[in-house]
């Protein structure tokens, strides 16, 4: 078997992909095409380097430059494989295997959805992932939710100190399932849902139990009695009261029989009207942007269109 290498001089030039030069250097960061260039260079040269030094070479912080590393893997120029939570190795890909041609399926434009993956940052404090980007844009695609939604699902997520992407899948279809749509129907459910908080709790104290540890069965049954029994908070809270003077023990089995002996009827009674959106000065659309490129939303969206999705 025949082995090939160069000698000590080593090679005297860096070969760059013509598609690379054509399809993503006029738009990406130049920081960035440093980044990718000096990357072929070791990859060309056989040079080990490490990160820190790489970014003295560069005179950028490695902060930049793990942005730079996400932003070429977005684009499906690069892959990397992490150990201990670090980069250990980076792969490139060829430009001329990735078809930088489709035609995007998401019905907002790259410079609509920048905004939006920007707030999220911000609120997150880190850079997204391409697979949590592919997520939210999956949102707006599948449930056709606003700009806005996957912005306040992050928000509501992190206020309830739930990080990780799955939870966010389960209330984004929660919310789907509940009607949501745009910033507004978020207000409004979240406003009905923090009301029916105060009810559970208001319960679970009259009962004499610890309001901070409301079961799952519990909620749903309080959410029967209202929503089809027509029970009001006060009405709830009588059953309650006669649960404990008559067998002096909480029991939602026997508040379950009180309440469903009854009949009520809340047919005349008005209905709120409810009040109009107004977005608070933290959400995204008056976020002050940083710089966050378009042409790399573009290429995910003709990524995701490629593939079917």
């Amino acid at each position: 078997m025949l082995e090939f290498r160069f000698d000590e001089s080593g090679i005297g030039s860096t070969p760059v992909s013509n598609a690379f030069i054509t399809s993503y250097l006029p738009s990406a960061p130049g920081d960035y095409v440093k980044v990718y260039l000096l990357g072929l260079y070791l990859l060309y040269q056989g040079i080990k380097m490490d990160i820190r030094d790489i970014c003295k070479m560069l005179d950028m912080d490695a902060d930049t430059y793990n942005k730079a590393l996400d932003y070429w893997a977005s684009m499906g120029l690069i892959q990397y494989k992490k150990s201990r939570g670090n980069i250990c190795s980076i792969i490139y890909v060829a430009p001329e295997s990735i078809n930088y041609t489709q035609k995007k399926s998401c019905s907002y434009e790259p410079s609509e959805i920048q905004p939006m993956f920007e707030y999220i940052e911000k609120q997150l404090g880190r850079l997204l992932s391409p697979n949590e980007m592919d997520t939210f844009l999956e949102w707006l695609e599948k449930y056709n939710f606003s700009l806005e939604v996957p912005s306040l699902i992050v928000e509501y997520c992190l206020q309830m100190k739930k990080t990780n992407l799955n939870y966010m899948a389960k209330v984004a279809q929660g919310w789907y399932d509940a009607g949501i749509r745009n910033g507004n129907d978020v207000e409004i459910h979240l406003k009905s849902e923090e009301k029916r908080w105060k009810t559970y709790r208001k319960v679970y104290q009259s009962l004499g139990l610890n309001p901070n540890e409301i079961a799952e069965a519990h909620k749903n049954m309080i959410n029967k009695w209202m929503d089809k029994q027509n029970a009001s908070e006060d009405d709830i809270l009588e059953a309650c009261n006669i649960c404990i003077m008559n067998i002096n023990k909480a029991n939602f089995n026997y508040i379950n029989k009180v309440i469903t002996n009854k009949k009520y009827d809340r047919s005349s009674s008005k209905p709120k009207k409810a009040a109009g959106f107004v977005a608070p000065k933290h959400y995204f659309n008056s976020y002050n942007q940083r710089s966050y490129d378009v042409k790399e939303l573009e290429k995910r969206l003709l990524e995701r269109s490629s593939s079917g999705e």
